[in-house]
């Protein structure tokens, strides 16, 4: 498995329904599409087609098994990871987190250091290890100059 950078519309813009499982695709149109309209009416600042990034993970046939969506959001001056999702047969592989941590690097690289993440995990076992897992990368990165809120169902934290 590799992890490959798109902008989000090129992706759109292809013929992504045939590199993708059936329900990894209708999850991507509905994340991705779906917010890039909305933000075409609430935020267009943010909406911008050089804003939106796609890190996908691809199989050695170079089918998309998963994906990060996120975009940086202009008026707050800060990255949103908003979508994540993975194939069963990727999940518990550190894919989620690579796909963080370069996203990360990508904002860095221009000179953004906030962010903003959800997490929306199937279980609660799930959610708790992912929790766990971006608190402690986030300390770490937070040594670094980065600043992060995560939110996950009711709950969030911040290191600022």
């Amino acid at each position: 498995m590799e992890i490959i950078q798109y902008l989000a519309h090129d992706l759109l813009e292809s013929n992504y329904e045939s590199i993708m499982p059936k329900d990894i695709s209708d999850k991507f149109y509905s994340y991705v599409y779906n917010h890039i309209k909305f933000l075409e009416k609430s935020d267009p600042k943010s909406s911008k087609r050089e804003l939106h990034y796609v890190l996908a993970v691809l199989d050695d046939t170079k089918k998309i098994f998963g994906y990060r969506y996120f975009y940086w959001e202009k008026p707050m001056d800060r990255f949103h990871f908003f979508a994540v999702v993975m194939d069963q047969s990727i999940k518990r592989q550190g894919y989620a987190i690579k796909t963080f941590l370069e996203g990360i690097k990508i904002a860095n690289s221009l000179g953004v250091n906030k962010f903003y993440s959800t997490i929306n995990a199937e279980t609660s076992v799930e959610r708790d290890g992912l929790v766990n897992a971006y608190k402690r990368i986030c300390r770490e990165l937070h040594k670094k100059g980065n600043q992060f809120q995560v939110a996950y169902g009711d709950k969030s934290f911040e290191i600022k």
